[in-house]
């Protein structure tokens, strides 16, 4: 069985910082010289912790809205759609 090695700190920040300035993964992996399904998982990450952070602020907002009929979905599975 394979073994799966993290990428240290300093890699994830550098993979971040394509992300965030809009470089597509392929071309990520290709300037940091990773793996392109290295790059392609970390920005899929990315975006699930955006996905799950969003979530979190919209049911706050509207629990404060409607504080009546909203229930805070607790620890919700991140889901992008395909």
């Amino acid at each position: 069985m394979q073994k799966r090695w993290r990428l240290s700190k300093y890699r994830v920040k550098r993979i971040l910082e394509c992300f965030c300035v809009d470089i597509p993964a392929g071309k990520t992996a290709s300037l940091l010289g990773y793996n392109r399904h290295t790059a392609e998982r970390y920005f899929t990450l990315f975006r699930e912790h955006i996905l799950e952070y969003q979530h979190q602020r919209l049911m706050l907002v509207l629990q404060d809205m409607f504080p009546e009929n909203i229930k805070i979905a607790v620890n919700r599975p991140a889901v992008i759609p395909q």
